[in-house]
């Protein structure tokens, strides 16, 4: 009875391990190509206003509605940014753009992602 369930037990967790793997490697395939494809890209469009239209980080530039929403985390994420690389390249834009669009897709969306499996009971 124990010895059964110890070893349906390894291999469950042997298939899930294996799957996260994959998923890992194609999430990590995905994002560079994606910073491939972007890697001769500059700002665009709304970048300029959340770069050079709002004048520093004052609570009027940070709550001003961005196409009638707030952007309160892109715009500070986008002047940190800024302050640390500078405009010279959209490059690390489309890293912290892209991990945390990669971050999303794999998180927990809905109750069958990765956390969700991961917490999961392996005996049930």
């Amino acid at each position: 009875m124990g010895g059964g369930s110890g070893s349906e037990l390894g291999k469950g967790d042997s298939a899930f391990r294996r799957w996260l793997t994959a998923l890992a490697a194609a999430a990590t395939a995905s994002g560079v190509l994606l910073l491939y494809l972007d890697s001769q890209l500059t700002f665009i469009a709304d970048d300029w206003e959340l770069l050079v239209a709002r004048d520093g980080i004052s609570v009027g530039s940070v709550l001003e509605p961005f196409h009638e929403n707030i952007v309160v985390g892109p715009l500070l994420v986008y002047k940190l940014l800024q302050a640390v690389f500078g405009m010279s390249s959209a490059m690390p834009f489309y890293v912290a753009s892209i991990s945390c669009f990669l971050a999303d897709r794999i998180s927990d969306s809905g109750g069958s992602g990765p956390a969700t499996l991961a917490a999961r009971p392996s005996g049930g």
